[in-house]
């Protein structure tokens, strides 16, 4: 009596003569690399095609929509932007055990079952892929049916090959020889199955290596290669035309009509909205000016004056690139000119970038007399960060062509750490860029990408700018389209902006401070006229994503922009390009739509973005908070060492006025702030620290913002409107 062979089938009621049968594990294999061959097959078409995802991507697009809203922010709380590779690696996984169980039907005689399997395999990702807004249903489903039919015949086939050496262990009849001759059979048929499904390994992942392969450059990559920003005014724009008139800068929004503001609403000091439009109840309009307190290094804080979005403005002397004009500069006294301090019959090279306040300077806003002209000739300027030559101010200042710059101009970036925000628009602040571990003020995006990425889809969507259309819809009296071209022809602007994802848990790294170019959204809503009742703006991407935000973000004074170009590039794809939404002050979820091709007002009751059904809050304003980026827990501290704690603290539209650090027990102490272009931004800070003792030590870090708030101790998870509490690290010293 001979021993068993292992890959002799076990008995079962098909292992007749005649009817051979495959192991159940050869059958799982089979399945499993079934379904590889169908997923290499999606992946191959989405490399030859710019619009039709793959199974995987497709799958999980709707994994992601119909995930529980607690499971998704503990996603991202843990694993941040890798959560999409988790998701997607996931979906594969859960894929091949799937089909590998319809293997293991076909290997027990119920093919019809497993072909029905794939089948149902392939309905759901032709579903999946077709309900994609940027996908071709058609060309979706029957890619998706002739990759469940591929795997199909690839599982079935495998399978044949193993039932034959299972027909040959099931013959138990004839002499010695014969036995020995269908052994040597058999081990040469499991051979071939095993040749067979290494060729089938080997076919999936050639398909997924030519798909890749063969992506390419896509036309929206290409556009932005084409395309460099356009010059930029060193005032953001007042409507979507030429020939505007002269305004005065600080004059009140003109605000449509039809707006009704409940009891208990402040509107901020001039920013005065007419009869028209109701503000929902709830929402929350900042008391005090975007850009009222300045921090200054010593963390004290310097008034400024307010500064709102002009209704009108001349066309500005141009610069490239420019600081956003929308906030009030803050003047200093150094020897290095003002960068948009425009005197009467400047040369080009007059104009450069100042931040501190002059001490002899009462106000950096002009007289009266010299903000508000008709039609000013060619030498005349309508917005000055400094009083006019006649103005009777006393200033440190030596006229602009005798001034002997002490300092690099803002290109000049070598005296500047390798992570340092080199951008010229901020090359003349006084920056914490040169502490070692410290986020940059301008977080990089090239040549290596460090912006927080967060949204729902899978791939970034390749939108390709000549066929891309932004629409204008909803409550107004004339719904319009815009071109990318006829956007890039308007009058934009930088802006200095933070942005921070609601989910980003407390000392998390979803924030980060970039400088986006656009024009404000108020502009391209005066040319559409807002009707009365139109309470929310609603951005909708080309992938179906939504968010909704009050119209009265677009006119209470922060920066709320239509943005086409990031950090002085156009917009990367993965942030968005053609165009996005940003505004100031209010988390992603409610406002930071990318990949935009409408903006569409309605009431707010009567549409909740994306994130709103899902158990997050309908309002998203951003808190106050810090960060400790250094040191860590794994930073080697040593006894007598000097060192820095040092971070980052936010709280845009409203800023920083103090940043406080404890260590251990002891009292909190304040702590140096670096220099900002605007409140809408984050702001750098630093305590230096030499360690007395040996052994671990807890520092924590809190903030205040520029309305006197700080920031509350007690944690409280990011769900359903951001996180709070203080950060905290703890950290080990040796002797």
């Amino acid at each position: 009596m001979g021993v068993p062979d292992p890959g002799d089938a076990p008995p079962t009621e098909a292992s007749t003569p005649g009817r051979p049968t495959a192991t159940g594990l050869a059958g799982f294999l089979a399945g499993m690399l079934g379904a590889a061959v169908s997923l290499g097959f999606g992946e191959l078409i989405e490399g030859i095609s710019e619009t039709i995802p793959s199974l995987v991507i497709a799958v999980g697009e709707v994994v992601t929509d119909y995930t529980p809203g607690s499971i998704v922010s503990f996603s991202i709380e843990n694993l941040g932007s890798s959560q999409k590779t988790v998701l997607t690696v996931g979906i594969v996984i859960v894929s091949l055990a799937v089909c590998g169980l319809f293997g293991r039907l076909a290997a027990r005689s119920r093919r019809v079952s497993a072909v029905a399997g794939f089948a149902v395999f392939g309905l759901i990702g032709g579903w999946a892929a077709a309900r994609n807004p940027i996908s071709p249903a058609v060309q979706s489903w029957i890619v998706a049916l002739a990759a469940a039919a591929l795997g199909a015949a690839a599982t079935l086939f495998l399978v044949s090959r193993a039932s034959a050496a299972g027909g040959l262990a099931a013959a138990t009849k004839g002499s010695d020889e014969d036995h020995a001759t269908r052994r040597r059979e058999r081990v040469g048929t499991r051979r071939s199955f095993f040749a067979y499904a290494a060729g089938a390994a080997a076919t999936a992942l050639s398909l997924v290596g030519l798909g890749r392969g063969l992506r390419g450059p896509s036309a929206a990559e290409q556009a932005r290669e084409i395309y460099a920003l356009p010059t930029r005014t060193t005032q953001p724009p007042s409507d979507a035309t030429d020939g505007a008139t002269t305004a005065d800068p600080n004059a009140a929004v003109e605000v449509p009509e039809g707006i009704e503001i409940p009891e208990g609403i402040e509107i901020p000091e001039g920013i005065e909205i007419p009869e028209g439009i109701e503000i929902p109840e709830g929402i929350e309009i900042p008391e005090e000016d975007p850009v009222e307190v300045v921090a200054d290094q010593t963390g004290a804080g310097v008034e400024d004056t307010p500064a709102t979005i002009p209704d009108e403005t001349a066309a500005p002397t141009t610069t490239e690139p420019s600081v956003d004009a929308a906030q009030p500069e803050q003047v200093t006294t150094t020897t290095q000119p003002p960068p948009e301090t425009t005197t009467t019959q400047p040369p080009p090279e007059e104009s450069a970038a100042t931040t501190q306040a002059s001490p002899e300077t009462t106000t950096t806003q002009p007289p009266p007399e010299t903000t508000t002209t008709t039609q000013p000739p060619p030498e005349t300027t309508t917005t000055t960060t400094q009083p006019p030559p006649e103005t009777t101010t006393t200033t440190t200042q030596p006229p602009p062509p005798e001034t002997t710059t002490t300092q690099p101009p803002p290109e000049t970036t070598t005296t500047q750490p390798p992570r340092s925000s080199t951008l010229p628009q901020v090359a003349h602040l006084d920056t914490l860029d040169g502490v070692p571990g410290i986020s940059p003020y301008v977080t990089p995006i090239s040549p290596r990408n460090e912006f927080y990425r967060i949204d729902t889809a899978l791939t970034v969507p390749q939108v390709d700018p000549a066929d891309w259309r932004l629409r204008i819809t909803g409550l107004v009296d004339e719904p319009y389209e815009l071109t990318y071209q006829e956007i890039r022809a308007m009058r934009l602007a930088d802006y200095a902006i933070t942005l921070a994802c609601v989910s980003n848990p407390v000392g998390g790294s979803l924030v980060d401070n970039a400088v986006w170019t656009g024009i404000p959204l108020n502009v391209l809503l005066q040319r559409a006229g807002v009707q009365r009742g139109a309470q929310q703006i609603v951005g909708r991407s080309v992938d179906d994503f939504t968010a909704g935000f009050p119209t009265t973000a677009a006119y209470d004074g922060r920066n709320a922009i239509l943005a086409i170009g990031m950090n002085n590039e156009p917009l990367p794809t993965r942030h968005g390009f053609p165009a996005r939404i940003v505004v100031a002050g209010l988390y992603g979820y409610v406002s930071a739509v990318k990949w935009l091709e409408e903006i569409h007002l309605t009431t707010w009751e009567g549409f909740d973005g994306y994130w709103v059904p899902r158990g997050w809050s309908k309002r998203g304003p951003i808190k106050t908070q810090s960060r400790i980026d250094v040191p860590n827990r794994y930073s080697s501290l040593r006894v007598g060492v000097p060192t820095s704690i040092a971070g980052v603290a936010w709280a845009p539209t409203r800023g920083i006025r103090r940043v406080e650090t404890k260590i251990d027990g002891e009292d909190w102490v304040t702590c140096e702030l670096g220099e900002v272009l605007t409140n809408e931004t984050w702001v750098q800070w630093r305590r230096p620290w030499t360690p007395d003792r040996h052994g671990s030590h807890l520092i924590q870090v809190r903030a205040t913002d520029g309305g006197g708030t700080t920031q509350g101790s007690y944690r409280i998870p990011s769900r359903p409107n951001g996180a709070e509490g203080f950060h905290n690290v703890s950290v080990n010293v040796s002797r």
